[in-house]
């Protein structure tokens, strides 16, 4: 007789742990003791099986799968669907290239009109600090009564504020 371990015996019959070994249990109980044995192993006991006796119940072995190296998995992507999947991101891409580029060039006009404003800001300031003292008939400088200077600034730190929020919340933020 010959005898194989579980291991052994799932191979064997294409079963499952489970199966062979509820079917190990079920005959162990039974009353024919020469099906399965009980040998000690390094840990616990192991379970022999009769090797003629597995096989009748669980009929014939299967067959081993043969490994052909020219069969193609189907399950793997082709060449072709890499290059699909590639140009596909690459066209995602230059979409959103193309919508940042549009974005920059928004945010570039809002630069150039900051600057156009801030210069002629720039030039009044000038304009109204050369008029504070123009000189008299008399030959002698006075001072014009004239706002502050401060308020001239406060109006320029006012614009510049409102342009960079303005900036902030058209990116998105």
């Amino acid at each position: 007789m010959d005898y194989i371990s579980i291991t052994e015996a799932i191979t064997l019959t294409g079963k499952s742990i489970s199966t062979i070994r509820r079917w190990v249990r079920k005959v162990a109980a039974g009353p024919d003791q020469t099906i399965v044995k009980k040998v000690p192993g390094v840990t616990s006991e192991r379970y022999l099986i009769n090797r003629d006796v597995l096989l009748k119940e669980f009929s014939e072995p299967i067959p081993e799968p043969v490994h052909e190296p020219d069969q193609i998995n189907t399950h793997e992507p082709t060449h072709g669907q890499f290059m699909s999947i590639l140009q596909e991101q690459l066209q995602r891409q230059n979409a959103q290239l193309e919508k940042k580029d549009e974005q920059i060039a928004q945010l570039l006009e809002r630069l150039r009109e900051t600057n156009i404003l801030m210069n002629g800001y720039q030039n009044r300031l000038l304009t109204m600090q050369e008029s504070k003292t123009e000189p008299t008939t008399e030959g002698k400088n006075e001072i014009k009564k004239q706002e502050p200077a401060w308020v001239a600034w406060l109006l320029i730190a006012i614009l510049v504020t409102m342009l960079g929020l303005a900036t902030y919340f058209s990116w998105g933020g």
